[in-house]
């Protein structure tokens, strides 16, 4: 039995030692692997459009439709993308209910791969997301605020970008698409990043932090 017994372990040993050798030869040949790297740090950043899988939970937006109740979507599976409309999967804790819960809340998402790349192994991206609305919501807005005159909402922030990089909305996604970079700014409120210009972050944003750093 014990004659069996070492027979076994010195033919695992044997295996083993096969195997180390093995794997060692494959992983010799495995050069540097790059790490994508979701950006959420304040601040103004420049970047050209990116086609990726971010790192949120989201689903691809498929169609949307206004009935009566309200807008119903149709949506599937995560997919990468660069622009899209998606429906970002927000998880959150209700004390009333005493559970977690998952919401889907549209929007239209811009992921863009940062003009500054200092770490080798890193590609830094940022994705730029405008929350409880969609691409085609958003066109429709500044539209009529150009018939009408009436106030920019939900579209203010993204039509801000666009005029401050020195683009029309009709030129804006040609740019991007043709792989020029954009200028933007992003800061943390709450659990969500905002985006807007990068002259109103500088100008109303960073110096009210300054502010508050120095009090």
């Amino acid at each position: 039995m014990l004659k069996a017994f070492n027979y076994l372990f010195i033919k695992f040993n044997a295996m083993n030692d096969l195997l180390t050798k093995a794997l060692q030869k494959k992983l010799s040949d495995v050069g540097n692997i790059q790490v994508n790297y979701l950006d959420r740090t304040n601040g103004v950043k420049s970047g050209s459009l990116f086609t990726i899988n971010p790192s949120y939970k989201y689903l691809m937006m498929n169609s949307e439709t206004l009935t009566e109740s309200g807008y119903e979507y149709e949506t599937s599976d995560p997919k990468p993308f660069d622009c899209a409309n998606i429906m970002i999967i927000n998880r959150y804790y209700s004390k009333k209910q005493n559970k977690w819960i998952e919401e889907l809340v549209p929007a239209l998402a811009i992921n863009l791969k940062s003009t500054e790349q200092p770490d080798a192994n890193k590609t830094r991206y940022c994705s730029m997301i405008f929350r409880g609305t969609s691409f085609d919501r958003l066109m429709d807005e500044i539209i009529l605020a150009h018939q009408s005159g009436q106030d920019l909402d939900r579209a203010k922030a993204l039509y801000s970008i666009i005029d401050n990089n020195g683009l029309t909305v009709s030129d804006f996604f040609e740019h991007l698409q043709s792989g020029k970079p954009i200028s933007f700014a992003q800061y943390k409120r709450g659990n969500n990043m905002n985006f807007v210009d990068a002259k109103y972050y500088t100008e109303k944003i960073e110096s009210a932090e300054d502010v508050s750093s120095d009090l």
